[in-house]
């Protein structure tokens, strides 16, 4: 036995120290060898890294790797925020051109010589400086970033994340209140007013994100996004037409370099930010302007051209950043607003390092996340948003995502309780099936109280006139057996072809407006939600029922199904509102 672990010993130390994968070097320098000849755009340096990373994993050994990992990497962190703290960057910067003595710097900062010439050994060692001489340095492009105030925040943090996720039974974090930042400072509050109670460290924050958005592409630039035919095209005319609202957008940095890039665009440039933000900026004459906004509330600028979000859904999880969505859909006008979100998009496939790296960053802070397309697709249409587009730039960086809000139509009403007067629909940018009805809009004149069949039964209820939305239950029965159902309104076949969903609806295909319009009316068919649903182009009738699969069967349809508002007495009801009043379901009333 102990020959045989001796074995085994010896075999792990000879993998311990062979090169990662050695046939891969040769593809690799054949790789980056066209290259060399090619002019050095941003295009062909990010090739050159992403293969140059490569060809060191595949020269360097397990055991460099972990020593790497465990020595050379955690000290390097600590020697940065050490030579930050006792002003060896600010040094290095300012001192005269040519290599500066270890002495030197040792005096100026008032440290101990020894400990100076070591921790510039391993800054040097690890590329932060460059050593020329014995206890000689000169700085590097890297050492005179980290020397600028925008650097010094973006280090400082420590994390307890493997007893976290130990507590947690390792599950992926989502409650803000409740994640690993909380776990590792022992508090309920969630980072970014913790952050904000900190003055201190609220400004190394701030100096983390500049350095984070620092010399990244930008999507206002006219090889990113079509600015012209994308937004200024159809900006509302007159002096209070809002061109963009930057919402969470800080002192605003974004929307002036849209105005310097776009001097001569029509509307109002507005930024949205928490009072104690605002009140930071100086009250200086400008195009933009500045505004106090919580996005958690309601969104006070209604129908500007677009709403825009940078860095700012990447910051919560799913739950929160809904509510902020849904705010902003509520505002939009349908075919003219849109809503831009400036954020990374994960790959599915070879995402890189700075991505994941703030994904980890994202979840030990705050319970989010970076999101990968489907996260973002899933994300948006739960929200009430279809995406129209995604714009990425050549260089990596953050992409565009362009959505259009399509609250989810639920075409449902009292039949006969109002008298049907026209057909219209107000989303311009959703071409409707030409056979189909749209929106339907109603007048207020009540027609006489329509009987509602009791679920299950041949007795009948009768529905106070005055009763609200929320007090019906118009919901689907989860198991519906086809034969017992109330009967069904002339001119509706079954469809038996779509599997579980003819347990749970009527539909009917291929009629006429005109037609189906009248049926509903004139047979007044109290017992059901009527839904368009426009990728099978058909109607789902869905029963009344006290239960709450309503809820479960519309957001299974919605992710392949776009509608448009909800008509109710000719007052707009946003879907979400709509769901969550006829999920608040209290019995019918009996007479």
């Amino acid at each position: 036995m102990a020959l045989k672990l001796d074995e085994l010993s010896s075999s792990l130390d000879a993998v311990a120290v062979q090169a990662g994968d050695v046939a891969a070097v040769p593809h690799l320098i054949r790789d980056m060898i066209p290259y060399l000849n090619l002019p050095m755009n941003e295009h062909h340096r990010l090739h050159l890294l992403r293969v140059s990373r490569l060809l060191v994993q595949a020269l360097e050994t397990p055991r460099e790797t972990v020593i790497r990992l465990c020595w050379a990497e955690p000290t390097l962190y600590g020697a940065i925020l050490a030579a930050i703290d006792c002003g060896i960057f600010s040094y290095m910067r300012e001192a005269p051109n040519g290599p500066v003595p270890v002495e030197y710097l040792a005096r100026v900062t008032e440290t101990d010589p020894v400990l100076t010439s070591r921790l510039m050994k391993h800054l040097s060692a690890m590329g932060i400086f460059r050593e020329s001489a014995p206890d000689l340095y000169l700085s590097t492009n890297l050492s005179k970033a980290l020397s600028l105030s925008k650097g010094e925040g973006a280090m400082k943090a420590i994390y307890k994340l493997p007893e976290f996720f130990r507590s947690t039974g390792y599950r992926n974090p989502d409650d803000a209140t409740a994640g690993p930042f909380q776990f590792a400072y022992e508090t309920s509050q969630h980072w970014f007013q913790w952050v904000s109670d900190r003055p201190a460290i609220c400004q190394q924050f701030n100096h983390h994100m500049s350095a984070y958005h620092q010399g990244r592409p930008s999507w206002m630039d006219r090889d990113f996004y079509p600015v012209e035919n994308g937004l200024l095209n159809l900006v509302k005319p007159g002096p209070n037409a809002v061109l963009l609202v930057d919402i969470g957008g800080g002192f605003g940095h974004d929307l002036q370099e849209f105005h310097q890039k776009h001097p001569s665009a029509a509307g109002r440039l507005i930024v949205q930010d928490k009072a104690g933000v605002i009140q930071q900026i100086p009250n200086e004459p400008g195009k933009v302007e500045f505004m106090a906004h919580d996005f958690f509330t309601e969104q006070p600028i209604k129908g500007a051209r677009a709403y825009y979000l940078h860095s700012v859904l990447h910051d919560w999880p799913d739950a929160e950043c809904r509510r902020i969505l849904r705010h902003i859909s509520d505002a939009m006008t349908p075919g003219y607003s849109k809503l831009l979100i400036n954020e990374n998009v994960m790959p599915d496939q070879k995402a890189d390092w700075q991505i994941t790296g703030l994904d980890l960053m994202l979840m030990t802070l705050a319970s989010s996340r970076e999101r990968r397309e489907s996260e973002w697709r899933q994300l948006l249409t739960d929200a009430g948003f279809k995406i129209v587009g995604i714009w990425s730039h050549l260089n990596g960086g953050e992409s565009l995502i362009e959505s259009i809000a399509v609250m989810r139509e639920i075409f449902f009403d009292f039949f006969g309780r109002f008298r049907l007067e026209s057909i219209s629909s107000p989303v311009e940018m959703e071409r409707h099936p030409t056979v189909s009805p749209s929106v339907y809009s109603v007048t207020t004149e009540l027609a006489e109280p329509t009987p509602l069949a009791a679920l299950g039964t041949s007795e009948f209820t009768t529905i106070n006139e005055t009763q609200a939305v929320e007090t019906q239950a118009l919901v689907p029965v989860n198991n519906i057996i086809m034969e017992s159902a109330p009967p069904k309104a002339a001119g509706f076949e079954d469809d038996e072809s779509i599997g579980p969903l003819a347990e749970l609806c009527y539909i009917s295909h291929h009629r006429r407006n005109g037609e189906i319009i009248e049926k509903w009316y004139q047979d007044r068919d109290p017992d059901l939600v009527v839904l368009f649903l426009f990728d099978r182009r058909a109607f789902y009738k869905f029963r009344r029922n006290p239960s709450n699969v309503f809820r479960d069967r519309i957001h299974d349809l919605a992710p392949q199904n776009y509608f448009c508002a909800i008509y109710d007495n000719v007052t707009t009801i946003p879907y979400q509102e709509t769901v969550e009043a006829l999920l608040r379901h209290r019995p019918v009333k009996e007479y």
